[in-house]
């Protein structure tokens, strides 16, 4: 999953939204405060990290290699919109299995609309299935296709570029400060920067106690 690269690449928090469904990477584009120079520091900071631990810069060459058969990938189609929509995306937190009407009770008509678009029939849509592992739970991220060869991550239509910017910042933040917890492997350390680049993406918080 390119979120993986993205999230600690400096220079350009949009190349993070270009990894959103279309509709949700405008919304969060419409937030015009991103401090990029705070990204870039913590970024650097984890780069810097990086490089030192593992003797190499930080980029997923293979990433069959990185999500392996431990990430369970569902795959279908949209086959009833006006169902689809109650129940997508599917909850981050693979223990909240509450329909989506039910998560987000306040969402406008025009948000609705939003999940309209997306949900055509005959669309298609992926569940990856984080394990739960190096400190952060199970977590389900919702993908969805678009045409001609680009499957993109899909968030609810209630999460702001704000929320993704501060969301980021405060995971990026945590492996800065725990970097003596990394693992010493480094496709698992890939694979610890993906769980928190999607939990950013969801705003599923830094869990604490578990080892990185």
């Amino acid at each position: 999953m390119k979120i993986t690269e993205r999230a600690v690449t400096k220079g350009d928090f949009n190349a993070l939204l270009g990894e959103l469904s279309r509709q949700d990477r405008e919304r969060a584009r419409e937030y015009k405060d991103v401090d990029q120079a705070k990204l870039d520091g913590v970024i650097d900071r984890i780069q810097t990290a990086w490089k030192n631990k593992y003797n190499q810069d930080f980029e997923v060459s293979d990433k069959n290699l990185i999500f392996n058969d431990q990430f369970a990938i569902m795959q279908g189609q949209v086959d009833n919109p006006s169902v689809a929509i109650d129940y997508w995306p599917v909850p981050a937190m693979a223990n909240q299995a509450a329909a989506a009407a039910d998560r987000n009770p306040t969402l406008t008509d025009e948000q609705k609309q939003i999940s309209e678009a997306k949900l055509t029939k005959g669309r298609d849509v992926a569940i990856v299935r984080f394990p739960a592992g190096q400190g952060m739970p199970e977590m389900n991220v919702s993908m969805i296709f678009h045409y001609v060869d680009f499957w993109r991550v899909d968030v609810p239509n209630d999460r702001s570029g704000e929320q993704l910017y501060n969301d980021l910042l405060t995971h990026l933040n945590y492996m800065a400060d725990h970097q003596d917890q990394w693992p010493s492997d480094v496709n698992d350390g890939y694979r610890m920067v993906a769980r928190h680049a999607a939990a950013a993406l969801y705003g599923v918080a830094c869990e604490r106690g578990g080892t990185l």
